[in-house]
């Protein structure tokens, strides 16, 4: 880890300069700007989990996990830290795996993946996302939709190379395969325009929902 991590304590510096000290450490970068985002910088759902850890040891708060990737920027984080933002919501695993009534199978027949034409992915901009794109690419001839939260499509695919890259696997994505569209889990219809959502639901043929707000304890032995 980044000596910068071990020394936070000794000096008084700002939040702001020590959540940055910290953001360096775990990307591998040596500069941080105010606005920088967390996960355009490289980070992924990994790594915010030893953020989480990072913050509660150096800098004394505890943040939860699903507030850092919902306020991914420096700045924001800073907001966190210090108490400016109150969460008091608890996430109700138990409802959250329960499907909406109208969601139902159009059909229970079996589904070749190796035929589909078209496949939707969630999540392809995380750790297990990346490889299940470079997988998927390699075991089927269709062309994959993922769906990535950002500011345009455009802005999407660069976020989606950048995490290819990362993990070094570029030489097996076939770029022509990949559409990116900008949009979010959380929001109706994906968060896509009405005749958008109904050009790719016309599309796809198969869906890998890898996508998920995560959630994880601590466990003593």
């Amino acid at each position: 880890m980044c000596q910068a991590l071990l020394i936070l304590r000794t000096f008084g510096l700002s939040p702001d300069t020590k959540l940055a000290a910290i953001w360096a450490g775990l990307l591998g970068v040596e500069q941080v700007g105010k606005h920088d985002d967390f996960f355009d910088l490289g980070g992924h759902s990994l790594l915010a989990i030893e953020l989480v850890f990072a913050i509660q040891k150096n800098l004394g708060a505890e943040v939860a996990l699903v507030d850092l990737f919902e306020s991914s920027t420096l700045a924001a984080q800073v907001k966190l830290i210090d108490g400016d933002r109150e969460n008091d919501d608890f996430l109700d695993l138990g409802a959250e795996a329960k499907l909406d009534p109208d969601i139902v199978p159009a059909t229970l027949a079996k589904i070749n993946v190796a035929e589909a034409q078209a496949l939707l992915l969630t999540g392809a901009t995380g750790f297990l996302g990346a490889f299940l794109l470079a997988e998927l690419l390699a075991q089927t001839h269709a062309k994959i939709y993922c769906l990535i939260r950002a500011a345009d499509e455009q802005d999407a695919i660069i976020r989606l190379q950048r995490q290819i890259g990362s993990y070094e696997l570029q030489d097996g994505i076939n770029w022509c395969r990949v559409i990116a569209v900008c949009g979010d889990l959380a929001e109706p219809r994906l968060g896509l325009s009405e005749s958008r959502y109904r050009e790719i639901a016309e599309q796809v043929d198969v869906i890998y929902h890898n996508g998920a707000q995560v959630n994880f304890g601590e466990f003593n032995s």
